[in-house]
């Protein structure tokens, strides 16, 4: 009697598996039907490294190849080193460098991109508005050019180089014209003009007694007959790129850009570039005396994979001014190559 219920406890137990996996394969199938029936909004151009793509409502990730289409509601995610171009059907490209993600909502009044996390651009030439959101920041614009990336601490940083703009926070709404860029925070948008020269700034601030206000409160004091000097002003330059700990893909690039923000009344800044090698050494590669508030490394052949630091300093053309020095640290490194250059290890062997 044992033996005939043991074997009923096991053939109900597997039957019941039976059950179970052909329900969650059912699932699967229906779920992966519906995927199919998705209205196809675009595909992958030109791609680099590994690429996910995850169907809305589904949990699970899965590897693309290019040429691919891309389903209304995808988000696409690049891994390590990675990069892809998107071209949707109504004509916008979206680039994505490594580590970033994003939702696609494509509808007949708008294109619709929910920006989580790295690195994108977009050139689109539509009548209809793109909107690009980023947790609780939205973009608005029509045809132009944009670039955005989630800087430290969650600041978003916009670069609009074609066409107009519209910030939006809970806070704060501001309009961007080509060639100005913009830091976003959940207290504060800064712009920066054509020459990276901070324009505007919109950030809450307290009301404070009027300079009239501060006489008539206090008495007048003696002036002393001997003057104490005055204290220098101290700024920091302010390193725009490459930014702290970033990683720069140098395999198709022409040159290493440096840029900083523009500090006025300045003779020159000063631009340092070391090399960190092992057990705490340094190389100076690059010691630069610099007009503008960028420069460009176009001899790649000084550069190689690794570990560097950048260090900014300035001259000011006034006597009480003292430009302190900034430093950032980043890394240079190499994806393989296509099928044709395989050899390649080095950004010095590939610029030879």
């Amino acid at each position: 009697m044992n033996f005939l219920y043991g074997r009923k406890l096991v053939v109900l137990i597997l039957s019941s598996l039976i059950f179970l996996f052909s329900y969650l394969l059912y699932s699967d199938i229906k779920q992966e039907i519906q995927v199919h029936n998705t209205q196809i909004i675009g595909i992958i151009a030109s791609m680099k490294r590994t690429i996910h793509r995850k169907p809305n409502g589904r949990v699970v990730w899965r590897e693309i190849r290019q040429d691919m289409p891309i389903m209304n509601f995808d988000t696409i995610r690049t891994g390590e080193l990675a990069n892809a171009e998107i071209i949707l059907s109504d004509g916008t490209k979206i680039n994505m460098e490594e580590n970033t993600m994003v939702l696609i909502e494509l509808s007949k009044n708008s294109l619709d991109i929910d920006f989580v996390q790295g690195k994108i651009s977009t050139e689109r030439k539509s009548k209809n508005s793109l909107n690009i959101h980023s947790h609780n920041r939205k973009i608005t614009m029509q045809n132009g050019n944009i670039s955005l990336f989630n800087g430290d601490k969650q600041d978003l940083h916009i670069n609009l180089t074609q066409g107009k703009a519209t910030i939006k926070t809970p806070e704060f709404e501001k309009e961007i014209e080509a060639q100005q860029m913009a830091i976003v925070n959940d207290n504060s948008i800064h712009l920066l003009g054509k020459d990276n020269e901070r324009i505007a700034s919109q950030s809450p601030k307290l009301n404070t007694p009027s300079s009239t206000q501060k006489k008539a409160a206090s008495p007048s004091k003696p002036r002393p007959l001997i003057q104490k000097p005055k204290d220098k002003i101290k700024i920091k330059a302010k390193m725009l790129y490459p930014i702290q700990k970033a990683s720069i893909d140098m395999s198709f690039k022409k040159s290493l850009d440096f840029r900083w923000k523009k500090i006025p009344k300045t003779n020159y800044y000063q631009l340092k570039l070391y090399q960190l090698k092992k057990r705490g050494r340094e190389k100076l590669i690059l010691k630069k005396a610099v007009k503008q508030n960028y420069y460009k490394i176009t001899d790649l052949s000084i550069l190689d994979i690794g570990k560097y630091r950048w260090e900014l300093s300035g001259k000011s053309k006034s006597s009480d001014t003292v430009i302190s020095t900034a430093k950032e640290y980043f890394s240079i490194t190499l994806s393989e190559q296509p099928s044709e250059a395989p050899d390649i290890i080095s950004p010095t062997e590939r610029y030879k």
